[in-house]
C-alpha cells in the first residue's frame, strides 16, 4: 500500500511537470447574462429626487451627458433618457429658465424625447410650447408628430389601467401633440 501511494504521488508530480499552464485550454461559455438591475437603478439617477430643491437643472443635465456616454450600448437606455428628461421638466423646472443655455438644452431634450419609442407626450407637449418662438412652426409640428407616433407604446401600456392618474395625463398629452401637428395642415 505504501508503494501504491508513492507511485501515485510520483505519477501526479510527473503529470504536473509535463503539463505547462499555456498548454491547458479552458473553455468558458460566452452566454450573456442579462442585467438584473435596470438602468434607472444602476445609474443612480433617482438620487436626484432627494437633491431637490437645492440642485440646479445643470447638475442633472451633466449627469445625463455622462450617462449617455456610459450606457450608450444598453438596450434599456431609453428608460434612462425618459426618466432624466421627465425629472428635468417636472421637478427641475428647466422650462422656467428663460436663459439661452436652457433654451438650447430644452431643444436638445425635446428632440430626444420625441425620438424615444416610449415618448411621454405629457412631457413633450410643454417642451414644444416652451420652444414656440424659438423654433419654426413646421419644426414644432414635425416634432409633435414624431412624438405622437412614438407615444403609442406608452399609451398602450398605460391604457391597461385606465384608473391610473397617468392615463388621463398621457391621453391629454396625446391630444395636445395631435393638435400641434394637425395645425400645420
Amino acid at each position: 500500500m505504501k508503494n501504491s501511494a508513492i507511485l501515485l504521488l510520483l505519477f501526479i508530480a510527473g503529470l504536473a511537470a509535463c503539463i505547462k499552464e499555456s498548454d491547458v485550454k479552458q473553455t468558458t461559455a460566452q452566454t450573456a447574462i442579462p442585467n438584473k438591475v435596470d438602468i434607472v437603478t444602476e445609474s443612480g439617477i433617482k438620487k436626484y429626487m432627494s437633491l431637490l430643491p437645492d440642485t440646479p437643472w445643470q447638475d442633472l443635465d451633466a449627469f445625463y451627458k455622462e450617462g449617455i456616454e456610459k450606457y450608450h450600448n444598453r438596450p434599456d437606455l431609453l428608460s434612462f433618457k425618459n426618466t432624466a428628461i421627465f425629472y428635468l421638466v417636472r421637478f427641475y423646472n428647466i422650462l422656467d429658465d428663460p436663459s439661452a443655455s436652457a433654451t438650447e438644452r430644452i431643444a436638445y431634450y425635446t428632440q430626444e424625447m420625441a425620438s424615444l419609442k416610449n415618448c411621454n407626450p405629457a412631457i413633450l407637449y410643454p417642451m414644444l410650447m416652451r420652444l414656440q418662438g424659438h423654433w419654426e412652426p413646421s419644426k414644432i409640428a414635425q416634432t409633435a408628430e414624431m412624438g405622437y407616433k412614438n407615444s403609442m407604446l406608452l399609451t398602450k401600456l398605460v391604457s391597461k389601467n385606465k384608473n391610473q392618474p397617468a392615463y388621463a395625463e398621457i391621453n391629454k398629452g396625446m391630444e395636445d401633440l395631435k393638435s400641434l401637428y394637425e395645425a400645420k395642415d
